[in-house]
């Protein structure tokens, strides 16, 4: 560990935070900046009143924007790519992909890691929640 400037001994961690714990959000926004910075650094997202918007992070919440599933597949691989380095699991189980048409229904083909690739679950909903009536994002 870091204090300052100067190395710490060794540590090493033998639990987890638990469920609810206010120091949970604190320590997850410690590294989660990398995370954020990757994803811009994708080039991917949806354009709202003339910004990128990639992604919103919260405590160890995180929303993905693409505009095609292609897109937001880079996007999920940037993310597994940080949660491995870090040695995070994705909990598939509480992972899905909402798709939002602007002029047509589409299907997602996106995959979930970790290897072997599994499909996520999709809502499909038939207007875009968030912007005032006639306004597309992107």
């Amino acid at each position: 560990m870091l204090l300052g400037d100067e190395q710490t001994r060794w540590v090493k961690p033998t639990q987890g935070v638990r469920q609810g714990c206010p120091l949970s959000p604190v320590l997850f926004n410690c590294f989660i900046d990398e995370l954020s910075k990757k994803l811009e650094e994708a080039g991917y997202g949806i354009e709202i009143g003339g910004q990128i918007l990639h992604s919103l992070l919260y405590a160890d919440d995180v929303v993905l924007f693409a505009e095609s599933p292609e897109r937001l597949q880079t996007l999920i691989d940037v993310v597994d790519t940080f949660c491995r380095k870090w040695h995070m699991d994705i909990n598939l189980t509480k992972s899905q992909a909402m798709v939002i048409p602007a002029r047509k229904k589409g299907k997602c083909s996106c995959k979930c890691p970790p290897p072997p690739l599994v499909p996520w679950s999709l809502v499909h909903i038939g207007s875009q929640l968030g912007l005032p009536s006639g306004v597309h994002a992107g």
